[in-house]
């Protein structure tokens, strides 16, 4: 955005992502002893600060429920686990992943900035699949971007991974099935060579990296994900039958790398839910501290992020957290609900009143786009967390900042943007929040 320039709040905050995703400290080890990133993300904040002059910053919900998460973390090591020193490092821990939201909130303050972030997003996992993909090919064992798996006959087979909290072939899988709705806010109608090239092709591109992560947890993401991207042409019923017949195309393709996906394969993890069923009512207030659950549990984590949630930070962290998705999803309907194209004003028309209304209209298909995109990606990175650990990691915590940095310059540019009551989306946190761990006790159940 020319008329906005590119503030050192903004320059510092893909700096810092770029540092967070990238990892150089794991190909620099000398690197580590200086905390860059830490020193980034300070700066960073330091930069950003004007933007808190700006009153309507202290208008969004999902800021006093971050808050109230960061108390969550802290209590639930002071009080759950009686350590109250542990509470200050707990928060030195979630810190990293969850600044990250501040940062694009104060800084994305319009679509162009939006845009940018996309766009480094999109290069830093391109450059991973590419660089992956050739050691996945040459078999290099000693590249620290595959992770190899030795088989009983005496060879190996490798899963794509990336550096950094993404040196797990799951998380950076999953950062994949996050960016790829993203990727498609480029395609314009007509325009067949740059869809092709800017669309189309990176996204098989970043498929095949996905391929070649092997996870599992990542395939369930990818279903959703087409699921809601045909939901937006067409009705449910196909685009159910699309999400199944994606599922299959994924299984027939190996995409999980031989392993099975089904309740019968996944009884250890489903026995694992369990586990955190019982660690949750251990303590179920503040719960058992938080990034506890492994230790508390033979070193096994649940590989459910709703359940790792509610047991590592209880009733209490378990609300904010569901409050900060609900109210973000609710937020990003109500945008699109808003937007949603209503009967022409024939009584008064004009040249100027024609193409301000088309200006308009331009705005308004850019916002349901990206509102959109935003929400697809947001239920795919949350299918796949449903069976992974990710309740604190950066990438839930980026894509949410995006949604709601959208939502704040939607809510400028346009008058008509109503979210819900906030008695209402309250209840909806409580409903879903209930609905998830219902799902894992008849999960339990059916097993």
């Amino acid at each position: 955005d020319p008329s906005q320039g590119f503030p050192m709040g903004f320059v510092l905050t893909l700096l810092y992502i770029s540092l967070a995703l990238l990892s150089p400290m794991d190909l620099f080890p000398s690197l580590a002893e200086y905390r860059v990133e830490l020193l980034v993300a300070i700066v960073a904040l330091i930069f950003s600060a004007p933007g808190l002059l700006d009153s309507r910053f202290f208008r969004i919900p999902q800021i006093y429920l971050l808050a109230g998460l960061f108390a969550a973390v802290f209590l639930s090591v002071a009080i759950g686990n009686n350590w109250m020193g542990g509470g200050w490092i707990a928060l030195q821990n979630f810190l990293p992943a969850a600044i990250v939201f501040y940062l694009v909130v104060l800084n994305c303050k319009s679509v162009g900035r939006l845009k940018i972030l996309v766009t480094l997003l999109v290069v830093i996992d391109g450059v991973y699949v590419f660089q992956g993909a050739r050691a996945y090919l040459a078999g290099d064992i000693s590249s620290p971007l595959l992770q190899v798996i030795p088989i009983s006959d005496g060879s190996v087979n490798f899963r794509m991974q990336g550096l950094g909290f993404l040196r797990d072939p799951n998380e950076f899988a999953q950062l994949l099935v996050m960016v790829l709705p993203l990727l498609w806010l480029r395609w314009r109608q007509g325009f067949h060579l740059q869809n092709v090239l800017f669309v189309v092709f990176p996204t098989a591109f970043f498929v095949w990296g996905v391929y070649l992560t092997h996870s599992r947890g990542a395939v369930v993401g990818l279903v959703v994900v087409s699921m809601l991207a045909l939901k937006d042409r067409m009705r449910l019923g196909p685009a159910i039958l699309g999400g199944a017949l994606a599922f299959s195309i994924l299984l027939a393709l190996d995409f999980s790398g031989g392993r099975e996906i089904s309740f019968q394969a996944g009884s250890d993890r489903l026995a694992l839910w369990g586990d955190g069923l019982h660690l949750f009512m251990r303590s179920p207030l503040f719960g058992i501290g938080f990034q506890s659950f492994a230790e508390q549990n033979s070193g096994h984590t649940a590989h459910n992020t709703f359940v790792v949630c509610l047991a590592e930070l209880g009733i209490v962290g378990y609300a904010f957290w569901m409050g900060l998705l609900t109210f973000t999803l609710s937020g990003l309907n109500s945008l699109i609900t808003s937007l949603k194209p209503g009967p022409p004003d024939l009584t008064h028309s004009s040249v100027g009143d024609e193409n301000r209304t088309q200006d308009s209209n331009s705005d308004d298909a850019d916002f349901e786009k990206w509102a959109k995109a935003l929400r697809i990606s947001l239920a795919g990175f949350l299918a796949a967390a449903f069976f992974l650990s990710r309740a604190f990691v950066l990438p839930l915590y980026l894509i949410l900042g995006m949604a709601v940095a959208l939502l704040c310059v939607a809510s400028e540019q346009r008058d008509s943007v109503a979210p819900q009551p906030a008695w209402r989306t309250l209840f909806l946190t409580v409903k879903l929040g209930f609905a998830a761990i219902a799902v894992v006790y008849v999960s339990l159940q059916v097993r």
